[in-house]
């Protein structure tokens, strides 16, 4: 079909069928029945701005697409990091009174494992 002959309806069924997903995974997302999404991708409702950013997000595609604005479907979320990109895990912890030393055997094991997921990170 001609992208600008296309629906706002028509783009969101078709992305929402391209990434594999069903009418009533969309709907529950949304809270609105099966049939009141139906009818959205079938041009017999308006769609909200609340709904909009939803379907997008849901479907992983720019709000400027499914509005026709766009004719290439942009993702509408960042990538995930590479692992260089990903930031190095910390931890603070504060000691009451209470607590066993800084320096003891729960703080030892804790620091261990961050080094080794850091380390896991940034291979």
């Amino acid at each position: 079909m001609d992208f600008k002959k296309e629906t706002v309806g028509g783009r969101v069924s078709r992305v929402r069928q391209e990434r594999g997903l069903t009418q009533e995974y969309i709907s529950e997302l949304l809270g609105i029945s099966q049939s009141a999404y139906s009818k959205l991708e079938k041009n017999g409702r308006k769609i909200s701005a609340e709904e909009l950013v939803i379907i997008c997000s849901s479907l992983s595609v720019d709000a400027n697409y499914i509005l026709g604005m766009e004719e290439i479907p942009k993702a509408a979320v960042a990538k995930a990091p590479s692992k260089k990109e990903a930031p190095k895990l910390s931890l603070t912890v504060t000691f009451t009174e209470d607590d066993s030393v800084p320096d003891g055997p729960l703080v030892r094991r804790l620091n261990e494992i961050i080094r080794q997921l850091n380390d896991e990170g940034a291979a």
